[in-house]
């Protein structure tokens, strides 16, 4: 059963890149579901995400835009750590350099919604 599903926006600029972030969802140990939304009209990244998370159905939603990618363990690490009434963000890497994800996802005025393992059911609701 599929408990996670990811949702990839595309922008045009990007679809030359994109199947990495495909790819890398796929490829996750523990079954997934991937949704990908091409922003077609360059209206941006969250009415693309907005549209693809109609579809979903799994529990929890796994956000990643075009030009990030995942280990194949993600999901399962995320998972394996999460608790009730929270999500899971994590760090990244810009090229060879370790970025550390804030103590509290909400910073600077924005919250820290790219590769994280988010309930759906919060999703919908926003």
């Amino acid at each position: 059963m599929t408990d996670v599903t990811f949702v990839v926006a595309i922008a045009p600029y990007h679809k030359d890149i994109a199947q990495r972030a495909i790819e890398s969802a796929q490829a996750q140990d523990v079954p997934c579901s991937v949704i990908t939304a091409y922003d077609e009209h360059m209206r941006g990244a969250g009415v693309a995400r907005n549209a693809a998370l109609s579809l979903v159905k799994t529990d929890f939603t796994v956000i990643l835009d075009a030009d990030d990618f995942v280990d194949s363990n993600f999901v399962s690490r995320c998972l394996s750590v999460w608790q009730e009434n929270h999500y899971i963000f994590c760090d990244w890497l810009e090229g060879e350099t370790r970025k550390v994800a804030p103590d509290c996802p909400y910073t600077n005025k924005t919250w820290h919604p790219i590769t994280t393992l988010i309930p759906t059911e919060w999703l919908h609701r926003v």
